[in-house]
């Protein structure tokens, strides 16, 4: 049996470990190096959030040997210039040679072998830093000029040549090392002679220097003359400098390597590929030398693709069909693979796996784990039998593998050699090295027991300290969102708005150990750009707010959101200007846009310049026509300073004193349709105010200003049941507004406490809208860091693990509204659900027989009298929208065909919502059919679970006996309940918040909307809900506020406080406008308001992804990805 320090060997053509064969399977991990060494950064695929480098080492290992991998390929250099590891001839950078010394001590921990790269053809740090170096500029000089051959042997004898800090072990005796690749991919043009030469001259120096371990080229294994090239005989490759039968000759060369890249070689056909490897096969058999396929990969959006998923399946299997049967092929290694949470950079198509990105939840990965496993059955065989075998890797070996003494290394399963260092008995913590004198960063490595969110951790010699941060409560270990301590926190700091950044920023504060934000750089990176200041791991602005409170002298902070990164200050002016762009720079050199810098005030000054809020304040403007602006809010017609006198009147403190009034008052008092639509009317100033921005410089957004209040007040009508489920709608859709993009907001809530909120929304609730509102509010707060600790036990724990899960992920990499449906499938089950959400297929509108619209898959939330259908991606502006349809207004016909139904609805008429969303006219008043297909099973089992809406369906008709369903309806224990109990419980009292209002309606409600902006006069009749509310009923009237008056809100009704409990509004705030101060309002902006402002009354939902949270870090490197220049 093969031991942890035997070193792989070629035998009779094979890769031998003791004597079994050594067959590889594994993958490429480009930046290991830079991530081992600590760098805050990575470029090529992002660090995963509060995560470290060496901890994603770890978790980098840790799957490949879950995966049954045994062999890892590692570059011996970074491959980013930010990285350097020698940036000046013959000087090195020890924190990154450590890098590679961890990640060497780590495989070996494990029984993992290392494939490690000397030289990279392509990145920084390579050919061209050498050829620089030398004082040229062409590429192909690096194989013909001593000078470059000189630095090219130094830096091989510097790594060939190292003891491994850690264990001890010298590099060239250890057999973590399965071999090494003399350089990745070399090209030259039109020079194979030079290369070849190159080759041989320098695999005969390293097998001076180690003869003990396998030595490879690295090369792609292009061919001077033959068909096999990429694109046959018209291909470029014939001019790369490669000659692959000739290259390999080399008695120093022990096993041929060969790339794989159709995408990049553009060439994709399958012939191609098959032609590329059995003619390698073929010429290696010849050889009687091994053949790796160290290198390929194929374009993808994460491995997930079924291209992608066919081509590794047809590689995997001509290489593992060759191993089977003998031949040469040894194995395969794909490139690359992706730990969870880290992302692609953005020029690779913006999505998480980019261009090479292969996730373990990804099908090639399932592809290349299947492989692995071929590879494990053929390693269980003898390469040889007995003691024959290990003589015969004797004789290949003139140095027998060395012995170790136990202060240099100590084989796995034995004890640590500094385990009585360990902190608390924690592995990789405390003291290191073979005499155990070097001091382990545990905050750096991640092996501190600190909390994963809130804490703080800080290095000391032999251990660390753990602390929690502002806003946290605990003892370091363990640390909870403290929602009263965050409120006080956020309450300290503001903003005037997005890119609003002073225009004398003041003077840099340290950025100290210990505080929220710092990370310790051993690379040295940040400290040689940035010195002490600035944020050095991506922060929110709740950090920095943390950060600012303990650092001394600090009373402002500098903040870009998209970076996510901050610099404290100290005093700076109060004259705000207009931040520049932030323009970063892609990995292949494209310019994009990275945000703008704003300015955080401590203790915001009340006096910001210039100022306007003076001037705007003097403008006296009425209530009612306030009103009016946000039930029918013409946003064109809008001017700055009317947009800055309603953020910065008493308006919404007022209307939130209305609003506690409506949550006071009886059920029975506000189920008129009148008064719901007056609040309603309220819900929609409030959702415009979140939105609306202050003056030029004071763009703080509404939703900052009023948060503190509307959040209390719209949190008490959200969470009441007995409010009409078009009030709580709007008041969930205020929530999800006053949370998006405002942290401090999220804290609001928290600290008022949601557990009533959830339960009354999430469980037995038949509305899809106020659901998927709610769950975004949870998911926002979440993201926020407020505990949601109480919505488990509402939501049951698959759901909670659904939204725990979505938590860790930005907005940006996200179909926010189509997972927030998959939660709530898992939320909406047992004998209370009032609604089932199901996946379905793509749907197809059309009209009279002819194909109109066809969108994509999508959820269904089936209800006792309603669906609602979540359409998506249908090329519109808004993403995705909830379009409800009411049983009454379909008829439906289903045939079962295999596995599946056939569903088709036949719609009176198309929604409201669509018709614009599609620019469709009304037509003739002729039927629409839905057509679509649910797994006839998945949708019985669905139902089955929420026995309240399979009832109703069946009532409605709209799960015909043909379609197979029924007897799963007739199986149900069902409580006992007359048809019109069941529809009793589901009538609401106002109809259009089921329907587009008809345009009897629609002009009822116009002209009620007219009459608020008309002529003031005195309420005509009050009648009084309790002692401290009124009821404002008037029919044709409004009432102009005075200093003691109340405002009417309603054509009909209006629910107001008293005198007590509204905001004052001064004389000289509620005077009657003069002709020449007077808003002046045309017929057609009182009659007509525009379809995004204003408050929606019909069934329809309209849902804006998430657009102002930032995911990953841009790269500013200049980064070539591997074998990807012709």
């Amino acid at each position: 049996q093969a031991q942890p320090d035997e070193f792989v060997q070629v035998v009779k053509g094979k890769f031998v470990l003791g004597c079994s064969p050594f067959y590889v399977s594994g993958w490429n991990s480009w930046e290991l190096m830079e991530a081992a060494a600590g760098a805050l950064e990575l470029f090529g695929a992002s660090l995963p959030l509060k995560s470290t480098g060496p901890q994603l080492v770890r978790d980098v290992l840790d799957a490949a040997v879950s995966a049954g991998h045994n062999v890892i390929r590692v570059w011996a250099h970074p491959v980013s210039e930010q990285y350097a590891m020698e940036p000046f001839p013959g000087e090195y950078n020890e924190a990154l040679l450590v890098g590679l010394d961890y990640i060497l001590d780590e495989a070996r921990v494990r029984g993992l072998k290392l494939l490690v790269v000397l030289m990279d053809n392509w990145q920084p740090g390579g050919i061209n830093t050498l050829v620089g170096w030398a004082g040229e500029k062409e590429h192909e000089k690096f194989f013909d000029m001593e000078s470059t051959r000189a630095m090219y042997r130094e830096r091989v004898r510097k790594i060939v040549g190292r003891t491994n800090s850690i264990n001890g072990r010298r590099y060239s005796e250890d057999p973590t090392i399965m071999a090494w690749n003399l350089l990745s991919e070399p090209r030259c043009y039109q020079c194979a002679v030079s290369v070849a030469r190159w080759i041989d001259e320098m695999a005969a120096f390293v097998k001076s220097l180690d003869s003990r371990h396998l030595l490879g080229i690295g090369e792609e294994g292009f061919y001077a003359t033959g068909l096999a090239n990429p694109l046959g005989m018209a291909s470029w490759a014939f001019n790369e400098g490669q000659d692959f039968v000739r290259d390999h000759n080399s008695s120093d060369i022990d096993f041929a390597t060969v790339h794989l890249w159709p995408d990049n070689w553009k060439d994709t056909s399958a012939s191609f590929t098959t032609l590329w490897l059995r003619q390698h096969l073929a010429d290696c058999h010849r050889m009687g030398k091994p053949m790796l396929l160290e290198e390929f990969g194929k374009y993808g959006v994460g491995g997930g693709g079924a291209d992608r998923q066919s081509y590794y399946r047809q590689v995997l299997n001509i290489m593992a069909e060759d191993s089977e049967a003998g031949g040469p092929s040894m194995g395969a290694m794909f490139f690359q693979y992706y730990a969870p949470g880290q992302r692609a950079p953005q020029e690779e198509g913006g999505n998480a796996g980019g261009l090479f990105g292969v996730y373990s939840t990804d099908g090639a990965y399932g592809v290349s784990a299947s492989f692995a496993e071929r590879m494990r059955a053929l390693n269980q065989g003898a390469a040889g039998g007995g003691a024959a075998c290990r003589v015969q890797a004797a004789a290949e070996s003139p140095t027998p593998a060395p012995r170790l003494g136990r202060a240099a290394y100590v084989a796995r399963g034995s004890e640590p050699v500094c385990k009585h260092t360990w902190v608390d008995g924690r592995r990789g913590t405390g003291m290191e090295g073979p005499n155990c004198v070097q001091d382990v960063n545990e905050c750096v490595r991640g092996t501190h027991s600190c909390a994963a969110q809130g804490a703080v951790c800080v290095n000391n010699h032999g251990g660390y300290k753990c602390s929690c941060q502002a806003g946290y409560s605990g003892d370091g270990h363990s640390c909870k969102p403290d929602s009263q301590a965050m409120a006080e926190l956020t309450a300290k700091f503001s903003t005037p708005g997005m890119g609003r950044l002073a225009c004398n920023e003041g003077k840099d504060v340290a950025f100290d150990a210990g505080m929220p934000g710092f990370a310790y750089d051993p690379i040295g990176y940040l400290e040689r750009t940035q010195g002490a200041y600035g944020s050095r791991v991506a922060v929110e602005d709740t950090d920095c707010m943390a950060a600012c409170s303990e650092a001394p002298g600090c009373n402002a902070f500098s903040y870009n959101p998209v970076l996510q990164k901050c610099f404290l200050k100290v005093n700076p002016s109060t004259q705000v200007c207009q931040a520049e762009p932030v323009s970063c720079v892609s990995a292949r050199g494209s310019k994009y846009d990275c945000g703008r810098w704003q300015t955080y005030y401590g203790n915001m000054p009340s006096t910001l310049e210039p100022n306007h809020e003076v001037a705007l304040n003097n403008a006296p403007m009425q209530l009612n026509i306030i009103i009016f602006f946000g039930v029918a809010l013409a946003a064109d017609a809008l001017c700055e300073e009317l947009e800055g006198l309603l953020l910065s009147s008493d308006i919404g403190n007022t209307l939130c004193h209305l609003i506690g009034a409506v949550d006071d008052a009886k059920p029975a008092q506000i189920q008129q349709e009148s008064t719901v639509l007056s609040i309603v009317s309220i819900m929609g100033f409030l959702l415009e105010l979140a939105d609306i921005s202050g003056p030029a410089d004071f763009q703080q957004h509404g939703r900052s200003f009023f948060g503190s209040q509307v959040i209390p007040a719209v949190l008490a009508l959200a969470a009441n049941a007995s409010i009409d489920p078009s009030v709580r709608r709007e008041s969930a859709a205020v929530l999800q507004s006053y949370v998006t993009g405002c942290h401090a907001n999220c804290h609001i809530l928290g600290s008022r406490g949601v557990e009533q909120l959830f339960r009354s929304t999430l469980v037995g609730c038949e509305d899809a809208g106020i659901q998927m509102d709610v769950l975004e509010v949870a998911y926002r707060c979440g993201r926020a860091r407020v505990d949601l600790e109480s919505l488990q036990q509402v939501i049951g724990a698959p759901g909670w693990r659904q939204l725990k899960h979505l938590v860790t992920q930005a907005p940006k990499t996200l179909d926010l509204a189509v997972e927030l449906h998959a939660v709530m499938a898992f939320i909406n089950r047992g004998k209370e659900a009032r609604l089932c959400c199901i996946k379905m297929a793509a749907l197809k509108w059309a009209k009279q027989g002819k194909k109109q619209i066809e969108t994509e898959q999508t959820w269904v939330s089936f209800g006792l009298d309603h669906l609602s259908v979540l359409v998506i991606n249908d090329g519109h502006e808004e993403s995705a929208e909830l379009v409800d349809i009411a049983y009454g207004d379909l008829q439906a016909h289903c045939k079962t065909q295999g596995d599946a139904t056939r569903w088709v609805w036949s719609l009176s008429e198309l929604p409201e919502s669509l018709h614009a969303r599609w620019n469709i006219s009304e037509g003739d008043g002729s039927p629409w059919a839905v057509e679509t297909t649910v797994p006839t099973e998945a949708f019985d089992q669905a139902l089955a679970g929420a026995p309240l809406v399979a009832r109703a369906l069946s009532e409605h008709g709209l799960w015909a006996a043909e379609a197979g369903g029924v007897s799963v309806y007739r199986e149900l224990v069902l409580e006992p309940s007359s048809k019109s109990a069941s529809k009793a419980t589901v009538d609401r009292p106002v109809k259009s918040a089921l329907k587009a209002a008809s345009s009897e309606q629609r002009a009822g409600q116009a002209a009620a909307r007219a009459v608020l902006v008309a002529e003031a006069q005195p309420a005509k009749e009050t009648v009084a809900l309790s002692a401290k509310k009124t009821v404002a009923l008037s029919a044709k009237e409004t009432v102009a506020p005075s200093a003691k008056q109340t405002a009417a809100l309603s054509a009909k009704e209006i629910v107001a406080p008293s005198a007590k409990q509204t905001a004052a509004l001064s004389a000289k705030q509620t005077a009657a406008l003069s002709a020449k101060e007077s808003v002046a309002l045309s017929a057609k902006q009182a009659a007509a308001p525009s379809a995004k402002k204003t408050a929606a009354l019909s069934a329809k939902k309209t849902i804006a992804l998430p657009t102002k949270e930032s995911a990953t870090v841009p790269s500013k490197a200049t980064i070539t990805p591997p074998g990807k220049e012709n």
